[in-house]
């Protein structure tokens, strides 16, 4: 655990959260070993580029592949744009 918080703390997570959701979806096998990495990036080493599209598309990529770590970021910008739309 950092001793200090991450920078930005708190930040918003519900992206992070929506990813994750897709890769429970698609790729049940890769999810506990993909929030692990997150989790550590944030918590102990105080990374909070992590929860940004470029730090998450790089440990999705590891965990799922260059391709498929696209294509889960691709649906959750998908699904936040409708989101967003149905609140209007």
């Amino acid at each position: 655990m950092s001793e200090a918080m991450p920078g930005g703390f708190p930040a918003s997570t519900a992206g992070v959260q929506l990813a994750l959701c897709f890769v429970a979806r698609d790729y049940p096998d890769k999810l506990v070993t993909t929030i692990e990495r997150v989790y550590r990036e944030y918590w102990a080493e105080g990374n909070s580029k992590v929860l940004t599209p470029d730090g998450v598309l790089a440990i999705f990529e590891e965990h799922l592949g260059t391709e498929n770590a696209k294509h889960i970021l691709q649906e959750v910008r998908y699904y936040a744009a409708c989101e967003l739309f149905l609140l209007f």
